[in-house]
């Protein structure tokens, strides 16, 4: 089921599940994310919020990679 979503199958997976706010502040997640050093991993946000676009151009500028 996760190769179906695009995640193989031995990845390290984190999942977020909650509005993008900055009281909940996801891009703390995001930054820890992208800090990981781990051969296969995936992040996975469900929700939407004021941050969405400054958590996208945080993805586009570390070049992690997206998958919508």
């Amino acid at each position: 089921m996760m190769a179906q979503q695009g995640i193989p199958n031995k990845s390290f997976v984190v999942l977020y599940c909650g509005r993008l706010s900055g009281e909940k502040n996801p891009m703390k997640l995001l930054e820890a994310y992208g800090r990981l050093d781990l051969p296969q991993k995936s992040l996975t946000i469900v929700g939407d919020g004021e941050l969405r676009e400054a958590m996208e151009a945080y993805v586009d500028k570390h070049s992690l990679e997206l998958v919508r």
